[in-house]
């Protein structure tokens, strides 16, 4: 018995020694490890764009978030809570002239948005445009933390009181898998946004820049008038 549990024990060695050795296995448990579900609703976050406010500094960050239904359903609307969570420029503050130094909850900074996605088909891909109210746009390209609030595949049944919805679905809140940009997964499972998309954001952000420099327009008249008030008070 000795013998054959010496045996057993050093041939589990062996097969440990050659795994380590041999990159194949560590390729293989990877590649098991970043394969999602075949029935998953996959979604990846791309095209972040920074926005800046009227005095030229940056407070909102478009992005594109584009999931695939790989189920044989239609997804109705899911309704999903994104975070990121900022360890870096939390940690220090100003006290006066000092910098202080944070820790525990204090050095840590959430940025959160909600994000709705509607009729989504069976099999099919569709984009859909998200922002954030935030300056640190270089959160959004990893390390996503998200709860699927809702979701509803289509014929699911919900109660409405008062022309409200009083109970939502649940019936794919378990299928969501975010791909992040280190999952081959990200460039092979996904097409590109359509141009629509990309198109119908640009528009959105030339349109943003447009009433910035209305807005701009509007408080330079206004300024000049009261200085002109002020002018014609003095003579």
């Amino acid at each position: 018995m000795r013998i054959f549990n010496k045996m057993l024990l050093s041939g589990l060695g062996a097969l440990t020694a050659v795994a380590a050795l041999n990159p194949a296995y560590a390729d293989e448990a990877k590649k098991e490890e970043d394969t999602s579900d075949v029935g998953a609703i996959i979604f990846r976050i791309e095209n972040i764009q920074p926005v800046a406010n009227k005095d030229g500094i940056i407070d909102k960050c478009n992005f594109i978030v584009t999931a695939f239904n790989r189920m044989n359903k239609a997804v109705t609307e899911a309704k999903l809570k994104f975070s990121w969570e900022d360890n870096i420029s939390g940690k220090f503050s100003l006290n006066g002239q000092d910098i202080k130094v944070n820790t525990g909850k204090a050095a840590k900074t959430v940025v959160a948005t909600d994000v709705t996605m509607s009729d989504i088909a069976p099999h099919a891909q569709k984009s859909f445009q998200v922002s954030v109210d935030t300056d640190k746009c270089f959160l959004l390209f990893d390390n996503l933390t998200y709860t699927v609030e809702s979701c509803m595949n289509e014929g699911e049944k919900v109660q409405v009181k008062n022309s409200k919805v009083v109970s939502q679905g649940k019936g794919c809140a378990g299928n969501f898998d975010y791909i992040d940009s280190k999952n081959p997964e990200y460039y092979s499972e996904f097409k590109d946004v359509p141009e629509s998309v990309i198109a119908q954001q640009a528009e959105k952000e030339k349109a943003s820049e447009v009433a910035k420099i209305k807005t701009d327009y509007d408080d330079s008249m206004r300024d000049l008038q009261n200085i002109n008030a002020t002018l014609a008070e003095i003579k």
